[in-house]
């Protein structure tokens, strides 16, 4: 690759960080970059998986508590027919734990679904937050989680299906003994485009009115 088209690239890479709320910092911090076809840009210093080869979009690895890759991520760009990829990995981790479980063992856990909105809410000071890698929750995170903390908040999407989740974790998580509260955000919100939009202190004063 030329100077000129890493160049353009990188700058490609950098806009589409900013464009989804993302710092640099974060970014670095979880390795991420912008896959184009076979080559990548940023901060991720890996192999591209095979099956990755030939899309276009933002790769990163999926850690577990001792910063082990056990699977690597790809959310793609809009013109692909489906939005995320990884490869096979068991769902007994919660996502960017081993970043931010020394927050969360003092403030409490804000649980949130994907990777995006960990980022996010990170690049805005946010930093008691993990991911559950989808709408369920399992025995294993929890068990997890209870290392760390005995509180949380349970924060998805702001459609039906997000708040009907959000229902049936906080049911799971009080029958294992945590102190939890179901967040409902406004309808067509999701955590990183709420905190994107209304800033952290939004954020805080909706979690802070939870009942």
């Amino acid at each position: 690759m030329n100077n000129l088209n890493l160049q353009r690239e990188t700058s490609k890479f950098l806009e589409i960080l900013s464009s989804k709320g993302i710092s640099d910092k974060i970014a670095k911090m979880f390795e991420i970059g912008l896959l184009i076809n076979d080559h990548v840009v940023g901060y991720f210093n890996y192999d591209i998986p095979g099956k990755f080869v030939g899309s276009t979009g933002l790769i990163f690895p999926i850690k577990d508590l001792y910063g082990r890759i056990v699977s690597f991520y790809l959310r793609k760009s809009k013109n692909d027919s489906s939005k995320y990829d990884s490869l096979p990995f068991r769902k007994d981790l919660l996502f960017g734990l081993h970043r931010t479980f020394p927050f969360i063992y003092k403030y409490g856990a804000i649980l949130v679904e994907g990777p995006f909105d960990v980022f996010v809410l990170l690049s805005h000071g946010i930093f008691n937050v993990c991911a559950l890698l989808g709408t369920n929750i399992n025995p294993f995170q929890m068990c997890l989680l209870r290392r760390f903390t005995d509180k949380c908040f349970v924060l998805l999407d702001g459609d039906p299906i997000g708040r009907t989740k959000s229902t049936e974790i906080t049911f799971k998580l009080k029958e294992f003994g945590f102190v939890c509260k179901t967040v409902y955000l406004p309808q067509g919100y999701d955590p990183d485009t709420y905190v994107k939009t209304f800033g952290k202190d939004k954020l805080y004063e909706i979690l802070s009115n939870t009942q």
